[in-house]
């Protein structure tokens, strides 16, 4: 006998639509676009409405410091859910005195949030609870990465440098002609000009530098005055 298929309740139907191409980023955040939103949301549930509440005859209300909260309740197959949410400056912050503006935007904010509490694009609000010191510190261990990361690379960059120093070191030291030091030499100075800002920049790098052509400028010169007295004694 068939076993029965498990019906998909409306929550798991919704939450299993993919908003990614419909989210809108501000700063650091992510929004679902309202309309968007909401079409979805009506396509799955004919029957949705939804009530933005007013407080006398405004819509928002205020904390005792004075901060403004909208609400919004959504209602869909007789089930309805409300969210308060606050309205908020261009930074993400808790305003006072909002304007008309600054409401609007949150009420259509806590719209979206509201669906999303019927399972639509519920997964773009993950981790907004946590506490703000944990979110600092997962901010601030994330930047710690990112300059370790950052000082990892310089690092192995600088040490590649000084490792090709040391093979300009070792080849001048090693030549015995002065026509193909300067002709090995000149092939080097286009690499060595798209590097040169790089090695100036860094202390050891740019003594390293000096170092190297000190030692071309006075092994050129020893060369020369080889090939000189060897053409002079012939």
């Amino acid at each position: 006998m068939a076993v029965a298929k498990e019906k998909t309740s409306r929550f798991q139907r919704l939450n299993a639509i993919d908003c990614s191409k419909h989210i809108e980023k501000k700063g650091k955040f992510n929004y679902l676009s309202w309309s968007w939103a909401w079409a979805m949301f009506k396509t799955e549930c004919p029957d949705a409405t939804f009530e933005k509440h007013h407080y006398d005859m405004i819509p928002y209300t205020t904390d005792a410091e004075g901060y403004a909260y909208v609400s919004v309740s959504v209602t869909a197959d007789g089930e309805t859910l409300t969210e308060v949410f606050p309205v908020l400056n261009n930074t993400n912050r808790p305003i006072q005195n909002p304007n008309s503006f600054d409401v609007n935007t949150a009420l259509q904010r806590c719209l979206v949030k509201a669906i999303a509490f019927h399972g639509l694009g519920l997964h773009i609000y993950a981790g907004e609870d946590l506490p703000e010191e944990v979110s600092a510190a997962k901010e601030e261990a994330a930047a710690k990465e990112k300059k370790d990361a950052a000082a990892k690379a310089l690092d192995e960059r600088k040490t590649r440098a000084l490792a090709f120093f040391d093979g300009m070191i070792q080849h001048i030291s090693s030549e015995t002609d002065h026509d193909k030091l300067h002709e090995w030499w000149d092939k080097n100075q286009t690499a060595l000009k798209k590097r040169l800002s790089f090695f100036k920049a860094h202390k050891d790098l740019a003594a390293k530098w000096q170092e190297v052509q000190e030692l071309f400028v006075n092994t050129e010169q020893k060369l020369k005055e080889q090939n000189t007295k060897e053409k002079q004694d012939a």
